[in-house]
């Protein structure tokens, strides 16, 4: 039988834990958890790691690393050997997450665990905790057959900034596990890994837009001008996601001569590629884009009201800016990469001096 999807996996895992908390705290303990203090939520969840009810436990593990309660360590890491297979891999997934490097010696012989699950939390989590002394162990798994620990591995590998890995991370390229290549991209542009470039290029005429859109990002990040010119016929992809990865990335190339097609997509139909495209005009202080920007700032969606309002601060404009769009401003700041986001919050704080 074929193996599921990794995103399959990863949505199953983020539903799951979803419901499951949310069943834990609507359900079991409505009136106290929000009551009850740090210190007393910590007590009531090292008590229940010990429950008889795997799912208990499992929802405990979760609890405890959202409250970030380290001195609940040793109990977590005694459930490294729960005999319930979900409660071992979130226990895992929970020790990554607190940094507890305490309990690496612990977790590495998980790497040889017979349940995938289990092992393939072990990779992931040693990758974020830098464990380099599993590093020969993690290179092994880029040839499992299961594909997800091979994907997994090269995570771990671009975590643990590995480049003697890099030819066989390169190869995945190839994995006969399509949905395996747009994730090893990210994981070769972590690691600089320019030799895969040439590869990339041909990846802008494959069939699958996932592939398209990820190679357009990465080679955009790369800083390779060679590939300016297919960029710029991507501007007119059928796929939403990849017009956005092409205008993204002639922005970080600073193609200025593809200005005339990005302005055309402020008007485009999907509002990631016209927010996007404000971004770009923005950065490229292209004033003739100023009419449609201004048009923009009653867009329905507030990251094209955003960009639109911080494209016109950055040319100089002074539009009469409604409050609703001032927090569309201040709402994306907070979860943009900071070139974005000091670009955003420099254009509230003039925007608001203005008001």
């Amino acid at each position: 039988m074929r193996p599921p999807s990794v995103r399959h996996v990863l949505l199953v895992r983020v539903v799951s834990v979803i419901v499951l908390f949310a069943l834990f705290v609507l359900g079991r303990e409505p009136a106290g958890y929000g009551q009850d203090s740090r210190s007393e939520l910590i007590k009531r969840y090292v008590k229940e790691l010990h429950d008889g009810s795997g799912q208990v436990r499992w929802n405990a593990v979760y609890a405890l690393e959202e409250l970030g309660a380290m001195e609940a360590l040793p109990e977590i890491r005694a459930l490294l050997s729960d005999p319930e297979v979900d409660v071992r891999e979130q226990a895992i997934h929970a020790l990554g997450g607190l940094g507890d490097r305490e309990s690496i010696p612990r977790i590495r012989p998980l790497l040889d665990d017979k349940e995938e699950a289990v092992f393939i939390a072990a990779t992931m989590t040693l990758g974020k905790l830098g464990d380099r002394e599993s590093l020969p162990r993690i290179r092994g798994l880029l040839d499992h057959e299961y594909w997800p620990a091979r994907l997994t591995a090269a995570f771990a590998l671009g975590e643990l900034g590995d480049k003697e890995s890099l030819s066989r991370i390169r190869a995945l390229l190839e994995d006969e596990e399509i949905l395996i290549v747009g994730d090893v991209i990210h994981v070769l542009v972590k690691l600089d890994d320019r030799a895969s470039i040439p590869r990339l290029r041909l990846l802008l005429d494959d069939p699958q837009l996932g592939m398209r859109a990820e190679a357009v990002r990465a080679l955009g990040e790369f800083m390779d001008k060679e590939s300016i010119p297919k960029m710029r016929a991507l501007l007119k992809d059928e796929a939403m996601a990849v017009r956005t990865a092409a205008v993204e990335s002639l922005g970080r190339l600073d193609d200025k001569v593809a200005i005339p097609e990005i302005r055309k997509l402020l008007k485009d139909g999907e509002w990631w590629v016209r927010s996007e495209s404000a971004c770009v005009l923005g950065k490229f202080r292209d004033k003739e884009s100023v009419p449609v920007l201004k048009e923009l700032l009653s867009d329905k969606e507030k990251h094209v009201r955003a960009w639109a309002a911080i494209a016109l601060v950055e040319l100089g404009e002074t539009p009469s800016v409604p409050g609703e769009v001032l927090k569309d401003v201040g709402a994306i700041a907070g979860y943009l990469d900071k070139d974005k986001a000091d670009r955003a919050r420099a254009a509230l704080r003039l925007l608001e001096e203005r008001k």
